[in-house]
């Protein structure tokens, strides 16, 4: 499980974009299965596709960023984890 460390919306996407700690050989554009575990909440899965992270003060090289399809980023509270498994899996 990987922590959130930002969550913005992105005009014309249709979802919630994510800055996660560490990263992964898995390329830009992969479709994904991304787990959410917010505090207080049931597991709630969504679809997932890497994406680039723009120019952000939190982004380094040690972060990625996915677009979580469908997720308001109000839906996303501190402490926030997720999970991010192939589509495949």
């Amino acid at each position: 499980m990987r922590k959130i460390l930002e969550a913005f919306r992105v005009e014309g996407r249709n979802g919630t974009m994510v800055a996660v700690e560490g990263s992964t050989d898995v390329p830009i554009g992969s479709r994904l299965i991304a787990r959410l575990h917010v505090p207080g909440k049931e597991i709630r899965e969504v679809a997932a596709h890497k994406d680039r992270l723009r120019p952000s003060p939190l982004k380094e090289s040690s972060t990625e960023g996915f677009l979580l399809v469908g997720l308001d980023n109000s839906e996303i509270k501190d402490g926030t984890m997720v999970e991010i498994r192939s589509h495949t899996d």
